[in-house]
């Protein structure tokens, strides 16, 4: 068995920026890798250790790999007749257990806390951490709010949070001067220019846009720490995240800190429960036995912040109440790189596994395969498993509904309405 992990103890965790920044993939979302970026304080065992495993994962088989290898893919591992019945299956089991499904990354560090969700290694004996956390950004972490949808930013006490409410009137103000000067010299320029004159209104209308979107964003925040009571809220948030960011298998994260915020989160998306954990490491060994190389992990636990942020470039990511992955359950597997031979196989035990009611999977048509654990190793009830299809499915009925309805609907475009339409653009 090819082994791909440190010869030194467990964590060494600056190779945790190399997970989504290196040769991965965005959680399914892209199909060409990306080139290997080293980023500071990673050690050059580290950086070895992770391209050793990525460059076996990536080697070339001379042979079609991935979308383009001719392979059989299983009953099991195909789309259902009725379409709402693979997630409906998922969500079932959601329904039996009454998993705690994390809003944000303040919630999913509460899962890790409280020892529901295991940090997974991200080079083990026999696979490798490909991709994960690939739409992570150094913004700022945040309390998620889904009836909303609006993302409230944390600050560690009162002062930061004046201090972002000044900076937000300043920008505003900025850019509101900057449309003012825009604007006289697109009147000096009369008809002489049409090229220029063109530039000048894309530019006004990107600063309008960005006022919309500083608006909407402080409105949100003052909406939210104006209330002592959600002010409350939001603070303890940050002193339980900064918490763990303080030490967190041994290293600390200043949430100050960009570069350091952005491996937090990585990391914090690099963790599963326990019964998918043991799933990945069973079809991990059986497919290093047999091919000698480490099985790619693309996607593991997600927010619902998260989840909502992918959905935007991925049309594979669940757009339902309670995505798979927020559950902790759920895991990607990256077949791009790999034959017809290496495909069938991991197919067949994956096959195997959900005959045997372990699992719900699906070969996807984006190089991945979707592989979800039931907690307690078998599968939900029949009835529950119709009664959560039905769920959806009346959702999805509903919601396809009211996309008729304002299709009938024809608005008269207005300034008003262009303006509402660029400032919902600035949400998304």
């Amino acid at each position: 068995m090819a082994d791909y992990r440190p010869d030194t103890a467990w964590p060494i965790w600056r190779l945790a920026l190399i997970l989504a920044l290196g040769i991965g993939v965005l959680s399914g979302c892209h199909r060409k890798p990306r080139p290997i970026i080293m980023l500071p304080n990673t050690s050059w065992a580290s950086q070895e250790l992770w391209r050793k495993a990525g460059e076996a994962v990536e080697e070339d088989r001379n042979e079609p790999m991935g979308s383009r290898a001719s392979v059989q893919v299983p009953d099991e591992l195909k789309q259902y007749s009725n379409r709402h019945q693979f997630l409906g299956t998922q969500l079932a089991e959601f329904h039996k257990e009454g998993y705690k499904i994390p809003k944000d990354y303040a919630d999913l560090a509460e899962l890790i806390r409280e020892g529901q969700l295991f940090e997974m290694p991200p080079v083990g004996r026999d696979y490798v951490l490909f991709g994960i956390g690939g739409r992570a950004d150094r913004g700022l972490l945040t309390h998620y709010d889904p009836a909303t949808g609006s993302s409230i930013p944390l600050y560690p006490d009162e002062h930061e949070v004046d201090k972002a409410s000044s900076g937000f009137d300043s920008r505003i103000d900025e850019a509101t001067g900057s449309i003012l000067e825009l604007g006289r010299q697109l009147r000096a320029l009369g008809r002489r220019d049409r090229r220029r004159a063109a530039s000048l209104r894309a530019e006004i209308s990107n600063r309008r846009n960005l006022i919309a979107s500083l608006v909407y964003t402080k409105t949100a925040i003052d909406s939210w720490y104006r209330d002592p009571a959600r002010r409350a809220e939001l603070l303890a948030k940050y002193r339980r995240l900064a918490g763990l960011a303080s030490d967190f298998g041994g290293f600390s994260y200043d949430l100050g800190d960009p570069e350091a915020r952005l491996e937090f989160k990585m990391r914090l998306l690099g963790c599963i429960r326990p019964a998918a954990r043991s799933i990945l490491e069973e079809i991990a060994a059986d497919y290093d036995r047999e091919f000698k190389r480490p099985l790619p992990v693309t996607s593991m636990v997600r927010t619902i912040e998260y989840q909502k942020q992918l959905g935007e470039v991925n049309p594979n990511a669940a757009r339902n109440a309670v995505p798979p992955h927020t559950t902790g359950l759920a895991f990607d597997v990256y077949y791009h790189y790999m034959t017809a031979a290496e495909q069938n196989f991991l197919m067949n035990e994956i096959a195997r596994m959900k005959d045997a009611g372990r699992v719900e999977a699906l070969r996807e048509t984006r190089d991945h395969f979707h592989i979800f654990a039931f907690g307690d190793g078998q599968r939900p009830s029949g009835q529950l498993i119709a009664e959560s299809t039905s769920e959806l499915g009346d959702k999805a009925a509903a919601g396809m509904g009211r996309s008729r309805l304002a299709s009938t609907i024809k608005l008269r475009p207005t300034a008003s309405t262009v303006r509402a339409v660029s400032h919902r653009r600035t949400r998304s």
